[in-house]
């Protein structure tokens, strides 16, 4: 159930992109530098310049996250998305949480917005589709990281999960394709069964509508 902390969360997602993405950009267009505290100056400047973003123009935007448009809230979770496969070397196993958020998110932005059963049906299915499309593609590039070098993945999933066995080749192309369907599958099943449960177990209140549990 959503409570003040996993609200907190979802601000620090949205508020955290632009400098975060100004970070890595201060921090790889520096790369190629000899000094590495002007590398980290760089990227801090970055970092810096993304929260001034923030503050200055994007504020009015993320002061209510309900109310956030469409293309918005697909920019962040498109973002966060290539975050968490890159922090977790390509494995996209990960990017099964984000689809639990984004129920649970549209859920609330669902119950806000007063839908029909008929419409919030619609929006927390074409939800799950979304989530699904974007773990998709997530899934494109984690298997083109892994089948480019097979023995190099093999080596790194091994000592990844800590196998007691020695993971071929085939291995990996088997789990490429046949890991790949399951966990398509289950992030779609995750993120409607998330959204259906938020809908059961929470209680609309128009004054502070993220915050409000069935007690």
């Amino acid at each position: 159930m959503i409570n003040r902390l996993e609200m907190i969360l979802y601000k620090i997602f949205f508020w955290g992109m632009v400098p975060t993405i100004f970070f890595l950009a201060g921090w790889w267009s520096s790369i190629g530098l000899q000094d590495k505290q002007e590398i980290f100056s760089i990227a801090l400047a970055g970092l810096g310049f993304g929260i001034l973003i923030d503050v200055l123009v994007l504020k009015p935007w993320l002061k209510s996250l309900e109310t956030l448009s469409n293309w918005i809230l697909i920019s962040v979770y498109v973002f966060y998305s290539i975050m968490v496969l890159g922090f977790f070397m390509g494995v996209p196993l990960f990017n099964l949480g984000l689809g639990i958020l984004a129920g649970r998110f549209m859920a609330r932005i669902g119950l806000y917005k007063k839908l029909p059963k008929d419409k919030m049906d619609k929006l927390i299915h074409s939800t799950a589709r979304f989530t699904t499309i974007i773990l998709f593609g997530i899934c494109l590039i984690s298997a083109w990281i892994a089948l480019k070098d097979p023995l190099d993945t093999a080596i790194n999933l091994q000592g990844m999960f800590q196998l007691g066995f020695t993971v071929t080749s085939i291995m990996v192309l088997g789990l490429v394709i046949f890991g790949g369907i399951f966990l398509l599958i289950l992030q779609y099943i995750l993120t409607l069964r998330f959204a259906k449960y938020e809908l059961k177990h929470i209680a609309f209140d128009p004054q502070d509508p993220f915050y409000r549990p069935v007690s």
